[in-house]
């Protein structure tokens, strides 16, 4: 007898948290782009901005980066992990 197939509704769950997991990671990220294209573009050069922007993309420090309470403590933490000059 062949196997029936698994219903929608029994890999939903297991869908859904890796969807919300997906949009988790994502939203970090675009937030933490959007604080840096708020708060900074003005004060980086074109090649930080870069180097700011591929750092954020990482889902880890886009996470510690907007945790951040305090713009000195961001403009610290982008100098030291991103190499970058602010001006």
């Amino acid at each position: 007898m062949p196997k029936k197939k698994k219903d929608k509704e029994e890999e939903s769950p297991i869908i859904a948290a890796f969807n919300r997991s997906i949009e988790a990671r994502k939203s970090s990220i675009v937030k933490a782009i959007e604080i840096l294209v708020q708060d900074y573009y003005e004060r980086l050069t074109e090649d930080d901005f870069g180097r700011a922007t591929d750092t954020l993309s990482d889902e880890v420090k886009a996470s510690v980066f907007i945790t951040l309470p305090v713009k000195d403590m961001r403009d610290r933490w982008l100098e030291r992990h991103a190499s970058i000059v602010l001006i």
